[in-house]
């Protein structure tokens, strides 16, 4: 097989757009990267992927791979594509709003923003949030929070079979004055809920009825099979047996 790779063709209007255009390209262009390098392995090995001799899956047998599978034969159809229809209608909305309180003792302001990206895959929504101090009071002459938030439901990536996995995520970053004190998101599936921290690393989620965790801190009580270990306000731990369990 010749792995012929084109440069992707952006017709969108809109930054959202654009960006779509360009990862559903880049997915298209690793499926045909896959399926070259399993050619390329099939040769390797002496096995032609182009043989005509049936396989155990086509002769009724187990145990091999299918000759094609779905991913395969999609990403063979895109490549040979003569012609693409892409049809994607979105929506995108900008709110703002502005709140001011002046007193002897300074003045507070607010200024809001949310802006609303939709299209037939998802809907993102991001938030600022900017509050703004300027008083005599020495403690707070000049004192800024400002707080990034977004909020993405639909299509969050698609796994390794292609399949789309759909799902929410919920983030959230906030400076004092200049300072990141906060930056964390989660994400819900309907098989996973997971916590990640500012560097993208999974610190803790949620998955077939088991909870796992990078480390774990308890102030009042928890209980193991029929133990309950209870952390009292020394910081010590008492072990008590509940008959019958918890």
């Amino acid at each position: 097989m010749i792995c012929d790779i084109r440069l992707p063709k952006v017709t969108a209007t809109t930054e959202a757009g654009k960006l779509q255009q360009i990862q559903s390209y880049m997915y298209q262009l690793v499926e045909q990267l896959n399926i070259a390098l399993a050619d390329v392995e099939s040769i390797a090995t002496g096995q032609s992927a182009g043989t005509n001799q049936p396989s155990a899956s086509a002769t009724g047998g187990s145990g091999t791979k299918p000759v094609a599978d779905f991913n395969s034969v999609k990403a063979l159809i895109i490549k040979s594509a003569d012609i693409v229809n892409a049809y994607y209608k979105e929506i995108e909305k900008r709110l703002e709003g502005l709140y001011v309180a002046e007193s002897d003792f300074g003045v507070y302001a607010e200024q809001t923003a949310s802006e609303i990206h939709a299209n037939s895959i998802a809907i993102e929504q991001m938030y600022t949030n900017i509050q703004t101090i300027i008083s005599d009071i020495d403690s707070l002459e000049h004192s800024l929070i400002e707080v990034d938030a977004f909020i993405k439901s639909g299509v969050l990536h698609y796994d390794e079979d292609g399949t789309p996995v759909y799902g929410l995520e919920i983030g959230q970053r906030t400076e004092i004055d200049g300072e990141e004190v906060f930056n964390k998101y989660a994400r819900f599936t309907s098989s996973k809920l997971s916590f990640y921290d500012s560097n993208d690393n999974e610190v803790a989620y949620i998955s077939d009825k088991k909870l796992h965790i990078t480390h774990v801190e308890v102030t009042g009580s928890f209980s193991l099979g029929g133990f309950v270990d209870t952390v009292l306000p020394d910081r010590s731990v008492v072990t008590r047996w509940v008959e019958g369990g918890t």
